[in-house]
């Protein structure tokens, strides 16, 4: 478990059912709280139409940082899949 300390990657959230993007400032609020130096980049903004596959935001940030926020940043939006990501 050592290795994973300051472990850097990159998570996406993908939508996988139509609808209408909200919540992003909670994803915000989620992730800085947990980790200040998480980034977030949205690539599609509150009130966007999502389809299947669309990509809502991706995060950086340490590895165990966005693992803790994956459950709590997922659970509320049940058309985005659970995060995934490759270590840098």
């Amino acid at each position: 478990m050592e290795r994973a300390r300051g472990l850097v990657s990159e998570a996406t959230i993908i939508s996988r059912a139509h609808g209408i993007i909200a919540g992003l400032q909670l994803v915000d609020l989620v992730m800085h709280h947990i980790d200040p130096s998480v980034s977030i980049k949205p690539y599609l903004a509150g009130g966007d139409t999502a389809k299947p596959g669309d990509i809502p935001v991706q995060l950086h940030g340490p590895a165990r940082s966005l693992i803790t926020g994956e459950r709590a940043v997922t659970e509320p939006f049940p058309c985005a899949q659970q995060t995934g990501g490759d270590a840098v």
